[in-house]
């Protein structure tokens, strides 16, 4: 259902930030909606562990109460950092890392850029959602002075205590498992026939699928974005008019065990998604093991260099 979705409704209509995530999405254009997801959904999750310290502090005094939120188990799983959930992506690679495996390769710039961004949102972010951190915690401010943790001794750091790596963690969730939330996507319940023809279904996905530069409201749907990639995928999902429920259908008859795989993008695309843009969206190129990418890297795959064509 659509109440369990994370939405920029939810973000808008944040009680602390919701007004001023409505101004950056006016002010900062292009990517404006995918920063203030970022925001809202790292402030949950910062937010979240406070809330797990308070109840765990109230339980060593006896008293068990419940001070999760509504998206707390969910937030829980999502890869906050490399490796969890087996989630690599470029964002959470040092900078010598990126210098050494993807400069010269096809994915180095879109790469650079895309941390550029990010690292500027954090800055951004900081200012906006960092007063409600700094809140559940017991922090305060004192005149013109900067923020600072009334048991805590000298200066504050830069940025709130974990932020950084927050936004950079919401980032990931939405890079690669965040779904448009728009009527293009959206199934019409009067015109919902089970046997569709499989061109006209390609057809609806390339259309959803339209290069990065649409800025779309994205969503995250818990269970759906656990569905790993293929080129076959055996699954389809829209958001129906109706209740904006999402419903996934199967695409042929499948037998009990099988499992449920999506398409994440067309990688057959080469204008729209070529392998090394797979590896710097979604943290992995579609039939590769992890393993063998530093080597394909080493070994100037055409995965990741440009090529010469012979003459």
């Amino acid at each position: 259902p659509r109440t369990l979705c994370i939405t920029l409704d939810d973000a808008i209509l944040d009680k602390d930030c919701g007004k001023t995530f409505l101004d950056l999405m006016g002010k900062a254009g292009p990517g404006g909606n995918t920063v203030v997801m970022a925001g809202y959904i790292a402030k949950e999750y910062l937010l979240m562990q406070e809330r797990a310290n308070n109840a765990k502090e109230l339980q060593e005094k006896g008293v068990d109460i419940d001070l999760s939120g509504r998206y707390d188990p969910y937030l829980s799983i999502l890869p906050w950092e490399r490796g969890m959930n087996g989630q690599e992506h470029v964002l959470f690679w040092e900078d010598a890392k990126v210098d050494k495996f993807l400069k010269n390769t096809m994915c180095y710039d879109e790469t650079v850029a895309l941390r550029a961004e990010v690292n500027l949102a954090i800055k951004v972010l900081d200012g906006i959602i960092g007063p409600s951190i700094r809140k559940a915690r017991g922090e305060t401010k004192f005149g013109w002075l900067a923020w600072e943790k009334l048991t805590a001794s000298g200066p504050p750091s830069e940025f709130v205590e974990g932020l950084p790596e927050a936004v950079k963690g919401a980032f990931v969730s939405l890079l690669t498992r965040s779904f448009q939330d728009s009527s293009e996507d959206c199934l019409d319940p009067t015109n919902a026939d089970t046997n569709d023809t499989e061109d006209d279904e390609e057809d609806k996905d390339d259309a959803k699928d339209d290069d990065d530069d649409d800025d779309d409201a994205e969503k995250l749907v818990p269970l759906l974005d656990m569905l790993q990639h293929s080129i076959s995928p055996n699954v389809k999902h829209a958001m129906r008019i109706s209740d904006g429920m999402v419903e996934v259908r199967a695409r042929t008859d499948l037998k009990a065990g099988t499992e449920l795989l999506n398409q994440y993008r067309s990688e057959e695309e080469e204008g729209t998604m070529p392998k090394h843009r797979f590896f710097s969206r979604f943290g992995f190129v579609p039939g590769i093991r992890m393993e063998e990418l530093p080597d394909l890297m080493e070994d100037k795959s055409s995965f990741f260099y440009p090529q010469r064509a012979e003459v």
